[in-house]
Parts: C-alpha cells; structure tokens; sequence
C-alpha cells in the first residue's frame, strides 16, 4: 500500500496456552467474538476511518477453521456489498494447522500476512518456555506460505533460563535456514510482571 492506513480490531480475548513469558498465565479463557459482531465493526470503522489494512489482535485466529472460512466469505461478501478495499492479516498458534485451502481462501478475501510466536527454534528452549510448538510445524507454516504466497512472519527471542551456546546456535541455524524470505525480528525476553519468567528472575536475584 503506498498510503497505509491501518486499523486494529480486536476479535477475541485470553488465550488457553501458559508460555512462560507471557502475561495471560493460563487465564482468563479464550473467548471469540461472533462473525457477525466484528463484520458489524468493521463497516462502521470503514465507513468512518476508510483504512486499507486490517490488523487482526487474536491469539488464536485461525485455529478454529469453520470460524476462519466464515470470517473469509464475509469479508468477501463485504468487499462486493460494501466496496471495502483493505488488506488484512493475523496472528495464530503454530497449533492451528492451516492447511492450503484455507490459507488460500484468506489470500482471496486480502489476507497478506500472517505470524506465529516462534519464539525459539531449539527444543530444549520451547519446552522451558512451555511453547507447546513442535520445530516441524514451524517449518511447514514457512513452506506453507511460500506455496501460497503470503508474507509470513514472527519473532525470535533468547535469554531463557534454558539458553545457551547450543540453543542460540540451534535457532540462528533456523535463521539462516528456513528464513531468507521470513520477517523474523530478533530480541531478547523480557520478564514481563505477572509472567513465570517474572517470578524465576526475582527468585533468583
């Protein structure tokens, strides 16, 4: 877009998962607005705002994928009622398991990227985090983007309590890898207050 004007919308709250670093700590529960509450959202922002990206906040979006093809047919059903001109993306779980269909159904009704909480590319680093993510699955999210030909992208982030030579060798081995064509952000984890991580860096000065 050569004049970006995004807008965020919020379709869902919470998430089930307990990562370590993250705030949500296992609550509260994940819960999704309708279809038809954030179609509603999104006209009347439209209307008044006339954004042409769509920033999807949802930890989960996607996972479900009877709600990510209604999601997709309606902004489809929008864009020809409505005249919306806007791309979008989002945000999901490496548990959700897109698969091509899907993916490219997204790509119809504008989706232009989507990201995973990478986080790590060494086993021994995700299971200390309590990531739930297999490195396979990372891959194939990759590959999987590249056949449909959307920007695919997350973040990379070391200084676990499990993290040395080895993992940090592991991940940037995945960097090189698998990311030429990735939008990877490379940081350092911070113990956020309310987080397991928080609570292991006070115990231990």
């Amino acid at each position: 877009r050569v004049d970006p004007r995004p807008m965020v919308i919020v379709t869902a709250r919470g998430c089930p998962f307990n990562c370590t670093f993250c705030i949500h700590r296992g609550g509260p529960k994940y819960r999704a607005r309708s279809i038809e509450n954030i179609m509603e959202e999104i006209r009347v922002t439209y209307e008044k705002y006339r954004f042409n990206i769509l920033i999807i906040v949802d930890e989960l979006f996607a996972v479900n994928k009877e709600r990510m093809r209604d999601f997709c047919n309606a902004i489809l059903e929008g864009k020809e009622k409505y005249g919306w001109d806007f791309d979008w993306m989002f945000q999901t779980h490496a548990n959700a398991k897109l698969d091509k269909e899907v993916l490219l159904l997204a790509k119809k009704a504008g989706c232009y990227f989507f990201s995973y909480g990478l986080e790590s590319a060494s086993p021994k680093v995700l299971k200390s985090m309590n990531k739930k993510t297999k490195i396979p699955q990372l891959i194939e999210a990759i590959k999987l983007a590249e056949e449909c030909n959307i920007g695919f992208g997350g973040n990379l982030i070391f200084g676990d309590p499990a993290e040395d030579e080895t993992t940090i060798d592991e991940t940037l081995q995945f960097y090189a890898h698998y990311c030429e064509n990735v939008f990877v952000f490379l940081g350092i984890l911070m113990p956020y207050p309310g987080s397991q991580l928080f609570d292991y860096c006070i115990q231990h000065g």
